[in-house]
């Protein structure tokens, strides 16, 4: 599978993934002959994407977001050594840059990339962190600046920390304790709910609409669904006990990882709608049903499906964004 991977980057050209929502990043690539260079990351609608580069010879450029299988292009360029993109989305999105040489001689490229706060005067700066379990106090969650040691928040909890997740919108933290799931509000640092859990789950997981949990833990043959607005459970039978439960690329339904095989599971109704499911993958003109048995696709990121310990809980940790204060008044009060 590993070669697959390989393979697949390699059909794909030159890839970088930059980490979301840098404030500025300044860098150099050369592109041989036929190469092409992208760089990618998410931008939210209260941010501003700015992008400046030069290149040494003629260059073909674009900005460009991927959904489903359709290629939306927001900045397309031909033959070109120079150009400034200033994007505003609308939602937050996963924005990718690329150059192609389509020349004879190596070019080239020094570009400057930032990620602006669409509104500088307001209450809050959207910061990109990564949240991990502090090694030397397991009952703490560290909020740190993303490849920095700035700590810029933590979160004391009762008990150690089991697992957590961290809701598509970015708003909530999920947290699994001995005995019972705690819900925070991120921008206030507040608890909106503590919900009793039985049976000691070990997996966790956000529904894509943000209206649900998922528990599981890898002895049992089910996985719960708890719906956060009344709190009400209910059970599904799955032919054998889970090994992580991720959400879908293009649907509502969440992936269920077992040691045999990967389970499609609507959430309403709460039920298994495909067994031996397979992930397509465009690669050039061909779909591909990729075998999930050890991997599955996000914006054309590889990542395991099932490893043997969650994202959340590594060390290095979960990568997300943070709204944090832009006056200390408002800090005082959202820690109240």
């Amino acid at each position: 599978m590993q070669v697959l991977i390989l393979g697949i980057l390699a059909l794909w050209g030159g890839y970088s993934l930059i980490p979301s929502n840098e404030e500025g990043l300044e860098k150099q690539f050369v592109l041989a002959a036929g190469e092409n260079e992208e760089v990618c990351l998410t931008v939210y609608p209260d941010q501003e994407f700015k992008l400046t580069f030069r290149a040494s010879e003629p260059v073909y450029y674009d900005i460009h977001t991927h959904h489903d299988e359709e290629v939306t292009y927001h900045r397309y360029e031909n033959a070109t050594v120079r150009s400034k993109s200033e994007i505003n989305p609308n939602k937050k999105d996963y924005f990718c840059a690329q150059w192609k040489n389509h020349g004879q001689s190596e070019i080239e490229v020094v570009y400057e990339l930032k990620v602006n706060p669409a509104n500088p005067e307001g209450d809050f700066l959207r910061r990109n962190v990564v949240f991990r379990v502090d090694q030397d106090s397991p009952k703490t969650i560290q909020v740190f600046e993303e490849n920095s040691q700035n700590l810029l928040s933590s979160f004391n909890f009762p008990s150690n920390v089991l697992n957590f997740a961290l809701s598509a919108d970015e708003d909530k933290l999920a947290t699994l304790l001995a005995g019972e799931i705690q819900l925070i509000g991120l921008q206030d640092e507040l608890l909106l709910k503590s919900i009793s859990v039985d049976d000691f789950p070990s997996i966790l997981s956000f529904s894509k609409n943000n209206e649900n949990l998922l528990v599981g833990n890898e002895h049992e043959q089910k996985i719960h669904l708890i719906n956060l607005k009344n709190l009400e459970r209910t059970e599904l039978q799955i032919p054998a006990p889970p090994k992580s439960i991720l959400n879908d690329i293009d649907s509502k339904d969440v992936l269920v990882r077992t040691e045999a095989e990967v389970l499609r599971v609507s959430i309403s109704p709460f039920q298994i709608v495909e067994r031996q499911a397979r992930i397509p993958l465009q690669i050039g003109e061909e779909v591909q049903l990729v075998d999930p048995y050890a991997w599955c696709f996000v914006h054309g990121v590889p990542h395991p499906l099932f490893a043997p310990v969650s994202p959340a809980m590594s060390k290095a940790g979960l990568p997300g964004s943070w709204l944090q204060p832009t006056n200390q008044d408002i800090l005082q009060a959202s820690s109240k």
